[in-house]
């Protein structure tokens, strides 16, 4: 609140707060859609596909008879909200996730969730030698040095601006943060700020780049704008430019490829960097085996494209999206090199709305518009947690 209060004190008439504490949850609202401007048959089936695709955790929340219960129902099916896993080296995952969870996964497959002290939605994650870090859409950077029982806030970002990445490169912190934007309805992003600290506890933030973006053309969808460290580079996605930095002379270079990129991944073994864009049947995948230097571009896969990752020049994995009328069903590809070109290996179930890649670098793990989580091992999927 204190943030919302702070961004629009300009046109508030007064910043007093004013409080509301119901000993039990309301009555659920019934929300009438708009009409769609496709008639009445094309209402008829918007609305049932949103019946259809009604997240299941609703039914429980509407159970719920008091406050308390009801944000601890929310808490525990916490969507994991970023593509951008941290993990500890022994098998064990950490997501950032919406109401202040990071939801992490362990070695055996189970899920649970740490609660970071705050109701915003977390955005960035990181685990270092004991340490966990959770970044999150107002701008804060909390720690926590006992595995997640307790945090504090070590630092914020300037304006409010949402952090999308954390890293801990060598004896630096790197921040990455975008400014929203809000643009027909979607949260978007007009400034992208990259900061780093040669602190250990993220003391004397300095801002390294800042980048102005189309706000019509970057989404806040933290897939996108990110960034990675290999070896003696850290590569940062500031749209419409990619980025290395040399971190011995701490040096920024433009290494973009010929076109507009919307994402990349490096490679976890090699000096390979994947690069693409998303434009419909115009899309465009560019590899670069010197990281950076020069680019070959590549077949892309069949769109919508979610994700693509090269492990080496002639193994390449993709995520994307098959639409239907209503909805949409996620399938993955593999790349044959001796054709230049992509085959389906296997789909996600009806349901999944997003895939998520482990520390490996592999899209494994399956969110379902209900908050449930699947994973996909030795070629079949399995249930890993419901939030049935």
């Amino acid at each position: 609140m204190e943030a919302a209060v702070s961004e629009y004190r300009s046109v508030l008439s007064t910043t007093t707060l004013i409080e509301w504490q119901p000993s039990a949850p309301p009555q659920p609202m019934i929300m009438r859609a708009p009409a769609t401007g496709l008639g009445l048959i094309g209402d008829l089936l918007i609305e049932y596909s949103r019946r259809v695709n009604k997240p299941s955790l609703n039914s429980q929340l509407k159970a719920a008879k008091t406050i308390p219960e009801f944000l601890a129902i929310a808490k525990t099916a916490a969507t994991p909200l970023v593509d951008d896993v941290a993990s500890d080296g022994p098998g064990t995952l950490y997501y950032p996730a919406d109401y202040g969870q990071i939801r992490v996964r362990n070695a055996a497959g189970e899920w649970s969730a740490i609660d970071t002290g705050t109701l915003h939605r977390l955005t960035a994650a990181e685990y270092v030698s004991g340490r966990l870090v959770a970044g999150a859409h107002d701008g804060s950077i909390r720690i926590s040095e006992d595995g997640g029982k307790t945090w504090r806030k070590a630092a914020s970002v300037p304006n409010n601006d949402a952090v999308i990445d954390i890293d801990r490169v060598g004896s630096r912190w790197f921040v990455m943060a975008a400014h929203p934007s809000m643009r027909f309805g979607l949260e978007m992003t007009d400034r992208l700020s990259l900061y780093v600290s040669e602190s250990d506890d993220f003391s004397g933030l300095k801002l390294l780049k800042e980048a102005t973006t189309d706000p019509n053309l970057v989404a806040l969808n933290f897939q996108g704008e990110r960034a990675e460290a290999v070896g003696n580079y850290y590569f940062v996605l500031m749209s419409p430019a990619l980025l290395r930095l040399d971190l011995n002379t701490m040096e920024l270079r433009d290494i973009s490829p010929p076109v507009r990129m919307d994402g990349f991944r490096t490679s976890r073994t090699s000096n390979l960097i994947t690069a693409w864009r998303q434009q419909g049947m115009f899309s465009k995948l560019f590899v670069s085996s010197d990281f950076g230097d020069s680019w070959r571009e590549y077949d892309a896969p069949p769109y919508i494209i979610h994700q693509i990752y090269f492990e080496t020049p002639s193994d390449g994995r993709a995520v994307r999206m098959a639409a239907g009328a209503f909805t949409g069903t996620l399938e993955m590809f593999k790349y044959d090199s001796s054709k230049n070109n992509w085959t389906k290996t296997h789909e996600a179930p009806r349901g999944c709305n997003f895939m998520f890649h482990d520390d490996a670098g592999i899209a494994r793990f399956c969110i379902t518009a209900g908050g449930s989580i699947l994973s996909y091992v030795d070629d079949k999927w399995s249930m890993e947690f419901s939030a049935e």
